[in-house]
């Protein structure tokens, strides 16, 4: 049994990435303030960055999915192209954002 049409991932995925793109620099200011001081954007390996933009974005814009949902999410894809490490940090400064 398929959970999702294929159309439905399909536009779930635009709407992210088209979502994200649209204020990934809001974004970026958002995380940035959560940084111990000897820490810039710079040293943030890439994919955490973007696993981080895609929490923020579905936590601030996305009611529909739930919070915890959109941590572990972006917590997994920060393992999955980085390292665990990422994933901790990923997880850490998203927690700041939720309740």
């Amino acid at each position: 049994i398929t959970l999702f049409e294929h159309n439905a991932v399909d536009d779930y995925y635009n709407q992210l990435v088209e979502g994200v793109f649209a204020v990934h620099k809001e974004l970026d200011e958002e995380y940035t303030s959560f940084l111990k001081d000897d820490w810039s954007i710079e040293r943030i390996p890439k994919t955490s960055i973007i696993a981080l933009r895609i929490g923020i974005y579905e936590i601030k814009k996305r009611i529909d999915i739930p919070n915890k949902v959109a941590v572990d999410q972006a917590t997994i894809l920060a393992e999955t192209f980085g390292d665990s490490s990422d994933g901790r940090f990923v997880n850490g400064v998203l927690a700041n954002f939720i309740d």
